[in-house]
């Protein structure tokens, strides 16, 4: 998952196209925009280039020439036009923030993880945000730097401290660093900020499953008896094996602190915890959602308390 965000390159076809400063004959600049605007994007690239003949400091045109190639699928057209962009003395910050963040994108798509995260670093340097961090968190996680990913996602989180989204990838970070409780609190602050709606259901029993009709924003919350000592393993997984349907599981103690949890671990998007030893007895709660890929249809929900740990 984490190698597959890291290399999505940051750019869209909405990209905005931005406005050159004072230039000769911007009515050729215009067209080109309209063209890109129309998604021709051949006869864009052909008017941005001829705009840039006379303007070649222009670092504008130069940059929306790559995003035309982008959605060309020319890559490495597009990265000779951004090192164009950027041996521009002064470009506008915003303008080569932007340059380094959509760069940085190519190169993860590429796996040039180290040249990815030198132009995050470039571009927090002009203008951190929290896309950015989260993006080179995504780098450094592809490269197992998992000190970094966390130091840039708890950047991120100052940021952008309502985006569950982030808590869902610093849980995973936590999770792979064996960090467990973390990672658990982590999906359970996702889980309340996505939640529209909640249903209570019935007691859970070792071995049995439960249906549950699961789309995002809906959260499930399942009691069950927990003994200490024993082992407890979990899934939600689709029952459509032709469907797949990313779901999150927290396991919570009777005073509702969060203590396992998990997102992705199992085939088909399915959240699986296997073998987490009960610290307490008492009536534990599971929930369970949607996680960040969604997903709508039918989910089994199932458990197990054993004596001894399940074999895989």
């Amino acid at each position: 998952m984490i190698m597959l965000l890291a290399a999505v390159p940051v750019f869209a076809q909405d990209e905005p196209t931005p406005e050159p400063a004072a230039v000769v004959f911007p009515g050729i600049f215009d067209q080109a925009v309209a063209l890109f605007d129309a998604q021709d994007y051949e006869q864009a690239i052909l008017r941005f280039s001829l705009f840039s003949l006379f303007n070649p400091t222009a670092g504008e045109s130069y940059y929306a020439t790559a995003l035309s190639h982008l959605n060309l699928g020319d890559a490495e057209a597009a990265l000779a036009e951004f090192d164009l962009a950027l041996s521009i003395d002064d470009l506008p910050p915003d303008l080569e923030a932007d340059i380094y963040r959509v760069r940085a994108g190519i190169y993860g798509q590429q796996e040039r993880l180290d040249e990815a995260v030198s132009d995050y670093t470039a571009a927090l340097d002009l203008i951190p945000d929290a896309q950015t961090y989260f993006r080179r968190a995504l780098s450094y996680a592809a490269l197992e730097q998992l000190d970094n990913a966390l130091a840039d996602f708890n950047a991120a989180l100052e940021l952008d401290g309502q985006n569950p989204v982030l808590y869902v990838y610093r849980g995973y970070i936590y999770a792979t660093d064996g960090q467990t409780q973390l990672a658990a609190e982590d999906y359970l602050t996702y889980i309340n900020l996505i939640q529209t709606e909640r249903t209570d259901g019935a007691a859970l029993e070792s071995g049995a499953a439960v249906m549950a009709q699961i789309e995002p924003g809906a959260v499930f919350a399942y009691p069950l008896e927990v003994k200490v000592g024993t082992y407890f393993s979990g899934i939600a997984i689709s029952t459509d094996e032709n469907t797949a349907i990313d779901t999150i599981m927290v396991l919570l103690d009777e005073t509702g602190k969060p203590l396992i949890g998990d997102d992705d671990s199992g085939n088909n998007g399915a959240a699986l915890v296997l073998n987490y030893e009960i610290p307490n007895s008492g009536a534990y709660t599971l929930l369970i959602a949607n996680s960040t890929g969604g997903g709508s249809g039918q989910i089994a929900v199932q458990m197990f308390l054993s004596d001894e740990p399940l074999t895989n």
